[in-house]
């Protein structure tokens, strides 16, 4: 996978999930709103996980962990996950990108 491909899949995950999170804290969160762009993360993150890069894989354990919690984002456990997870996300990310 190019460096293109993945900063791609990356800003759309980070701009979904800041989105999302907005909506799930002002209690507008409404799945069908986000029903095309969480399919097309979902796709994006099929892709990682059948990577060669572990690291990948990793990072797609971990989107997938985000989008399903993000809607509890009012829970304190499910926030503090949220945000352990999307931590270990964007460090691997970075990782990857430098390394591509």
């Amino acid at each position: 996978m190019d460096k293109q491909r993945i900063d791609r899949i990356a800003r759309a995950f980070m701009a979904l999930t800041v989105e999302l999170a907005e909506a799930a804290r002002a209690g507008e969160y409404n799945p069908e709103d986000f029903k095309r762009r969480t399919e097309r993360n979902r796709a994006a993150i099929a892709e990682l996980a059948t990577s060669d890069d572990a690291r990948l894989r990793r990072a797609a354990v971990l989107m997938s962990a985000v989008l399903a919690d993000l809607p509890g984002i009012d829970d304190p456990d499910v926030d503090r996950r949220l945000f352990t997870n999307g931590r270990e996300w964007e460090r691997i990310m970075t990782e990857v990108t430098a390394d591509v």
